[in-house]
């Protein structure tokens, strides 16, 4: 309760300084953010429970390739739900991969 206290506090007062924060996208962005979770995790969970059974206790490589699928298939779902909710910070992190760091921000001293 204290951090959630903290947060708000915080944000008020960088709201009155800068100005408003554009709290209702935010909202909407988290909002998609957590529906793409709590499918990814579905997804996940279910595809955990229905194959772990196959994989033997004792078999370290089929281990690691089970949870690599596993790992694979969350985020796939994920980016899938992602792309379909159009959350627009996602393309703001592609284009940072895609053109490197430095071409899109402004160079800045290190001290």
């Amino acid at each position: 309760i204290a951090q959630w206290a903290l947060a708000a506090l915080l944000i008020w007062q960088l709201r009155r300084r800068v100005g408003p924060l554009g709290g209702g996208r935010l909202l909407v962005t988290f909002g998609k953010t957590l529906v793409s979770s709590a499918v990814m995790g579905a997804a996940v969970w279910t595809l955990y429970r229905a194959t772990h059974r196959f994989v033997p206790p004792h078999a370290m490589a089929l281990q690691l390739a089970h949870l690599l699928l596993v790992i694979a298939v969350g985020v796939g779902v994920y980016g899938l739900l992602v792309w379909l909710f159009r959350i627009e910070e996602v393309g703001y992190i592609l284009t940072l991969l895609r053109e490197g760091y430095r071409r899109v921000s402004p160079q800045r001293p290190l001290a």
